[in-house]
């Protein structure tokens, strides 16, 4: 049905949100989708897209309206940056940046991503959480056996 959560790591401090394991993420309201969006073969996304909104409730939030272009032209962003960030779209108040990891055939394995409160998660990706996020994904793909 889309990116789903399969793994949650709790941190050390007071944090109001949780994601739980099995929870489908939006493809385009959240960094995990965007980079699972971009990383995915177009005509798997294209029916996703379609499907979207069934997916969420019938929202109007969650409704893609745009034509496959400009769906392309975003995605094809995420993949020359590397990695996708969403600044208060799924909770409002929560930043979060997302990095894809690869595996030997190069095909996208899982797409890590990392969240926090916007007084304190810098969500720019060249902040040093962004960085440390994309090396850890590269360390990964690497063990997995994704060569460049």
């Amino acid at each position: 049905m889309g990116p789903t959560i399969v793994r949650s790591e709790e941190v050390n401090y007071p944090l109001n949100v949780y994601m739980r394991p099995g929870t489908v993420m939006s493809l385009f309201n959240t960094s995990t989708g965007l980079v699972f969006a971009a990383y995915m073969e177009s005509k798997f996304i294209e029916g996703m897209i379609e499907t979207e909104h069934f997916r969420f409730g019938g929202s109007p939030q969650h409704t893609l309206k745009r034509p496959w272009q400009e769906v392309e032209a975003l995605l094809s962003e995420v993949r020359q940056v590397g990695q996708a960030r969403s600044i208060g779209l799924t909770v409002p108040g929560m930043n979060a940046i997302s990095s894809p990891v690869f595996n030997h055939v190069r095909r996208l394995s899982l797409v890590m991503t990392i969240m926090g409160p916007a007084g304190t998660f810098d969500p720019s990706l060249e902040a040093e959480v962004a960085q440390r996020l994309r090396s850890c994904a590269a360390q990964i793909s690497a063990e997995l056996g994704y060569r460049e």
